[in-house]
């Protein structure tokens, strides 16, 4: 009962349910995400709100990954749970990608549960993240240095894609959700790869917590107040660095920016990191962001004194002409794919690997079977189709969305390099309108399967 009562006044302190919300819980199976769905289920009427399960499995476990997903649906089944499930092939994309395991499974996570939240019409995201787990990326923020560009911890609630993210456990420890876990009679699956040390979180949850909690019991609930405090203070600030910023830089138009370093001199040195950190995110990733980064930045911001030249990561060149310092592409290390005529029936380069091909469906030929096909249509005044690179202001009206999305978001929210970007090619019609990006996202005119009404058929292929 004293779990109930902490949970729903942290709820109402931090305002994360209102009456009438559509509740998606991501749910592992695991002790922590089968309490916060039990507990919202059970609270539903209490809290007027509808509570649906989303589960992801990101097929790295075998037969006990399969498990896990049958587990959840079985209880959500048992309870006349609305359940979301998928299966994602984490290892295959690991292979093509190489890129970072935990970030992959993230960006694929997410990708899915923003895909239900549209189908099924939710406006809110519960996470059964609780105070053990911000004390834990606390720590490990502040070990790595990341916690000098951004905010130390998780965020209670914010803003994804014009929904709301919520963490409802965040007042609560791991040993209140067992003991709730314990009180209600609720099984759970316990994942494997927790109890290794393969990972960082491991290292930190299994030999440093331990230690600090022996120090001060309460230690993972004065972490989530500081962190709080901390993402406060963070926002303000950011928007005081933002104000500066819009006062001294300006877009050149050709995706690069101009620092008027005069006026950069003038804004106080608690936002100056912070500006520059602006500038960053404008040719970066968060990720790829790091202090060495900033720091060598910064310094060529405050200098005035004579010319300099810095190159920087992904083909980015920085400029300084005494009062100016200029970022740029640096025109050596891009390799975007050139604007090319895509006739019918022409197989084509588009750069970066990729051939491609469209036809009409009724033409009857039949292209290996294994190749990545797509079914659309499209009228006569968008022909013909060109392939070119990403532009700004490049939008694409992807499926389930309401209205077009910046290609750059889109290429931000799935974490794709800066060097990835300007390599993809985009398929656009007569009207400059994106309609795919090959390999990667199709606009909401495209199906993997044909319905039977659609007039062409699109082959992706990565060699003849």
């Amino acid at each position: 009962m004293k779990i109930r009562n902490q949970v729903l006044s942290f709820i109402r302190e931090h305002s994360l349910i209102q009456n009438g919300d559509r509740v998606l819980v991501a749910c592992s199976g695991g002790s922590d995400s089968m309490a916060l769905l039990h507990f919202l289920h059970e609270e539903r009427n209490s809290l007027h709100i509808d509570v649906s399960a989303v589960h992801v499995n990101h097929m790295l476990r075998g037969e006990e990954s399969e498990e896990d997903c049958r587990f959840v649906e079985r209880f959500c089944s048992e309870r006349l749970i609305p359940f979301y499930g998928r299966a994602i092939p984490i290892p295959d994309l690991l292979a093509v990608e190489k890129g970072n395991l935990q970030a992959i499974c993230r960006r694929e996570r997410y990708n899915y549960f923003e895909e239900v939240m549209i189908e099924g019409e939710f406006n809110v995201l519960a996470l059964a993240h609780h105070a053990d787990d911000q004390l834990e990326t606390v720590l490990m923020n502040i070990v790595r240095g990341t916690a000098l560009n951004r905010s130390p911890g998780m965020q209670i609630s914010r803003d994804i894609s014009n929904r709301k993210l919520i963490r409802p456990f965040m007042g609560i420890t791991k040993m209140d959700i067992l003991r709730y876990i314990d009180e209600q009679g609720l099984a759970f699956r316990e994942d494997s790869s927790n109890l290794k040390d393969n990972y960082t979180r491991n290292r930190f949850r299994h030999h440093i917590l331990p230690l600090i909690k022996e120090e001060n019991e309460n230690a993972s609930h004065s972490a989530v107040k500081w962190a709080e405090r901390q993402n406060e203070d963070e926002r303000f600030m950011n928007e005081l660095a933002e104000m500066e910023f819009n006062k001294a830089a300006k877009p050149d138009g050709k995706g690069g920016i101009t620092l008027d370093t005069v006026q950069f001199s003038r804004i106080p040195p608690a936002l100056q990191r912070r500006t520059v950190l602006l500038l960053l995110n404008y040719l970066y990733d968060q990720s790829q962001i790091g202090n060495q980064l900033i720091e060598a930045v910064w310094n060529q911001c405050k200098s005035a004194d004579g010319n300099a030249e810095l190159y920087l990561p992904d083909g980015t060149k920085l400029i300084r002409r005494y009062q100016t310092v200029h970022l740029e592409r640096h025109p050596e290390e891009q390799q975007k794919t050139e604007a090319l005529h895509f006739p019918i029936d022409t197989w084509i380069d588009a750069g970066n690997g990729i051939r491609l091909k469209w036809t009409r469906t009724d033409s009857g030929e039949d292209e290996h079977p294994s190749m990545e096909r797509w079914f659309f249509n499209l009228h006569p005044d968008e022909q013909p189709l060109c392939v070119r690179a990403r532009k700004e202001g490049d939008r694409i009206q992807l499926p389930k969305l309401s209205s077009p999305k910046r290609v750059s978001r889109v290429f931000i929210d799935a974490k794709v390099s800066i060097e990835q970007r300007e390599q993809l090619p985009l398929i656009v019609s007569a009207k400059d309108e994106v309609l795919a990006i090959p390999t990667f996202r199709y606009g909401n005119r495209f199906s993997s399967v044909c319905k039977g009404n659609e007039s062409y058929i699109l082959f992706v292929a990565d060699q003849f």
